[in-house]
C-alpha cells in the first residue's frame, strides 16, 4: 500500500470534484450564450426564406399574367392600350 501513497496525493477526490463541477459551470456559462445566439440566428435565417418565398410566389403569378395578356391581347386587360 506504501506504493500507491504518492498516487493517492495525485488523485484528491476533493480537488478533482471542485474542478468538475467547475468546468460544468463554465459549459453553462459558455454554451447558454452559444444557444441563444444560434437560435436566434436560426429564427432570422427561417424568416428571410418565408419572405422569400412569399416574393417569389408573387413574381411567379405576375410573370404568369403577363403571359396571358402578351397571348390575348383582345382581352384588354394589359397595361398599356393597344392602337389599331
Amino acid at each position: 500500500m506504501e506504493f500507491f501513497a504518492p498516487f493517492a496525493a495525485m488523485f484528491d477526490i476533493h480537488r478533482e470534484n471542485f474542478l468538475l463541477e467547475n468546468m460544468s459551470f463554465l459549459a453553462t456559462l459558455v454554451g447558454l450564450p452559444v444557444l441563444l445566439i444560434s437560435y436566434w440566428t436560426n429564427q432570422h435565417n427561417e424568416n428571410r426564406r418565408r419572405e422569400f418565398g412569399t416574393y417569389d410566389a408573387l413574381e411567379s403569378g405576375y410573370i404568369e399574367f403577363q403571359r396571358l395578356t402578351l397571348l390575348y391581347p383582345r382581352l384588354d386587360i394589359a397595361e398599356t392600350q393597344l392602337s389599331n
